[in-house]
């Protein structure tokens, strides 16, 4: 399907990295995360300088890459066809002097949530009753939301988790988002990834570039 992003401002607000002596995956490659389908996914991360990094995915590809001179590395993996009704997790294994493996990983549809109050309000806040609120225990819909960390420059890593929908994690949610992905997972059938990055109140200034604001005066 054609990838919109639901928004209000259309960028993640991202934070700097030191560089890392052991390979070690970008935080958004974490257990529980949903991937997106059918697609050459981008996958990063740090390890050695000039180390080289196995990317192995239990549904069959692998990719190696070499980390470049300050250890940064980044490289494409396959994806296949998200599963529909309760599809199996897989894993993926980050290789090089050591191993990091991440677990309990769907293959779906990942959208950006990203903008101001009306994204970020969290179902919690919405205070709905238990009849309003309905069935929240969809193991398939996750959500990683980026922790507020400004940066003055673009950065290359988030702080933040990923979420399955449950009884206790689901007050946590975006009220927008949440029912957007329920909305996706009941007419896909497949599982819905949600990444959250909003911030109430912050002005269109804060989401963009010094270059691309420089090309609106």
């Amino acid at each position: 399907m054609n990838k919109i992003i639901i928004t209000t401002l259309t960028c993640t607000a991202l934070t700097s990295l030191s560089s890392f002596a052991e390979v070690k995956p970008a935080t958004l490659f974490t257990d529980n995360m949903v991937i997106q389908q059918q697609t050459e996914a981008a996958i990063w991360g740090w390890a050695e300088p000039q180390e080289k990094v196995t990317v192995s995915a239990s549904w069959g590809d692998s990719v190696t890459v070499t980390a470049d001179k300050s250890g940064k590395w980044q490289t494409t993996l396959a994806t296949p066809k998200a599963k529909k009704n309760k599809p199996t997790p897989y894993s993926i294994e980050f290789k090089a002097n050591n191993t990091v493996t991440i677990n309990n990983v769907l293959v779906g549809e990942v959208w950006l949530a990203s903008g101001q109050s009306n994204m970020e309000f969290t179902i919690k806040k919405l205070k709905l009753s238990k009849e309003q609120l309905g069935e929240t225990d969809f193991p398939e819909i996750r959500e990683f939301k980026v922790k507020r960390t400004p940066s003055k420059s673009l950065a290359t890593n988030v702080v933040g988790e990923w979420s399955v929908a449950n009884e206790t994690n689901v007050p946590g949610f975006s009220g927008t988002a949440y029912f957007f992905a329920i909305e996706l997972h009941n007419t896909l059938g497949l599982p819905v990834g949600i990444v959250n990055s909003s911030w109430g109140g912050t002005p269109i200034e804060s989401w963009l570039s010094t270059s691309a604001q420089s090309q609106h005066k």
